[in-house]
């Protein structure tokens, strides 16, 4: 489902922005704004709440509030989005407002992490919320353990953590999908450098996109996700209650948590109905047989 959608292209703030982003990034070096930046302020601010709701009404979440908040970070950091609430660095609120519309990156990217966190609690299914949820649920137990400080975790694990090179790749499509919508030419350096750190970012997240070494520190040790995932689960049968995750471990009759074997994925498959599901079913699939190759190949060279 779309964040930016037709209702929101005919919004009074869209026409508004779609006019001051044009003026200001083609007159940037000799700018005379053409909106008081206070107000330029509220209009951004009620443009990203009315994406955020939008999103969350389409996704049946009626009840549910998004919240957009700009605040000063002083350089820490350019935003985040905890749940339904975003906050945005006001330098890089300025430096939109100074014409330098390519910094709408960092607001485009909390977006994208708002639409991960509305899909995962709505229970949906593919590789990419399933990895986002598998890596949300690893750094609440590390933190509730105490083996980390929250943002020395962050830090530490940045480069692996794929719902920040999602939130990058689809982060910079939006912005692109935007400036056409608001027909918004940019320059050739700017689409070069745009298109170049997302390609970066999608190698990044092939690499990383199962199982990789170096990922998630715990208690002086390097895991695997998928290694950490598997060991942690066993701890928490209350993360079941995440409905995707019953896809690939279940509680047994004694109240164990077990990982489903590849025969078991396999009847699964047979009978499901819903596709994204299916298809997650055969990445699972496809990972236990490339673990059972590597194994064996491991095996013949010793």
């Amino acid at each position: 489902m779309d964040l930016i959608t037709e209702e929101i292209k005919e919004s009074e703030n869209f026409k508004i922005l779609s006019k001051v982003f044009s003026y200001h990034y083609t007159n940037k070096d000799n700018l005379e704004p053409i909106i008081l930046y206070n107000e330029f302020k509220e209009i951004l601010t009620n443009f990203i709440e009315e994406i955020m709701q939008n999103y969350l009404t389409k996704s049946g979440n009626i009840n549910e509030k998004g919240s957009c908040e700009i605040v000063n970070f002083n350089k820490g950091r350019a935003g985040d989005c905890i749940d339904t609430k975003t906050r945005l660095d006001e330098e890089v609120v300025k430096s939109v407002f100074l014409g330098n519309i390519c910094e709408l990156f960092n607001i485009t990217h909390e977006i994208i992490h708002f639409k991960y966190n509305v899909d995962t609690f709505n229970g949906k299914i593919n590789k990419d919320i399933m990895k986002h949820l598998k890596e949300y649920l690893i750094e609440d137990d590390v933190m509730n353990a105490g083996y980390y400080f929250q943002y020395d975790y962050y830090i530490d694990n940045y480069d692996f953590i794929s719902t920040e090179k999602l939130a990058n790749i689809e982060g910079i499509n939006l912005l692109l999908k935007l400036f056409k919508m608001m027909k918004i030419e940019l320059t050739d350096e700017d689409i070069d450098k745009l298109d170049s750190f997302r390609l970066i970012e999608k190698l990044k997240y092939k690499i990383n996109l199962r199982n990789f070494t170096g990922h998630k520190r715990i208690l002086g040790s390097y895991l695997s996700y998928e290694e950490a995932f598997d060991s942690l689960i066993k701890y928490h049968p209350e993360w079941l209650d995440y409905k995707q995750l019953q896809i690939e471990y279940y509680q047994d009759e004694t109240g164990q948590v077990r990982k489903r074997t590849f025969e078991e994925l396999q009847r699964l498959l047979e009978t499901e109905e819903d596709e994204e599901t299916r298809k997650y079913i055969e990445n699972l699939l496809k990972y236990s047989k490339d673990k059972i190759k590597e194994k064996l190949n491991r095996n013949v060279r010793l």
